[in-house]
């Protein structure tokens, strides 16, 4: 589901699934959670190849978000594609997550 890259300036996180609901929430959650014990302080989390995601990871995402930022480090969502991305504005996360387009 997810495939972790490591540098000395940030972790990248690639969603490897397509579509992101209820059934892979609380994988994603574990999976996201053990990122916050590593080393440094950016995750960027590239959604690119994300083409559906309900509510429930929705909910996740914002969770991580409020980690990351307990933890002191900074999220950075990237590879919206447009229904992901119409998904963020209707909800106002595109205001709550920092998004790059790339």
């Amino acid at each position: 589901m997810i495939d972790i890259q490591e540098s000395a300036e940030s972790i990248v996180v690639n969603i490897t699934q397509e579509r992101l609901d209820i059934t892979v929430a609380t994988k994603l959650l574990n999976d996201l959670q053990d990122i916050l014990a590593k080393p440094p302080g950016t995750v960027i989390l590239n959604l690119k190849l994300v083409n559906y995601m309900d509510s429930s990871v929705l909910g996740v995402l914002v969770n991580f978000q409020k980690k990351i930022k307990e933890a002191g480090k900074k999220l950075i969502v990237t590879g919206l594609s447009p229904s992901i991305k119409k998904i963020f504005e209707l909800t106002k996360l595109n205001l709550f997550f920092t998004i790059k387009d790339t």
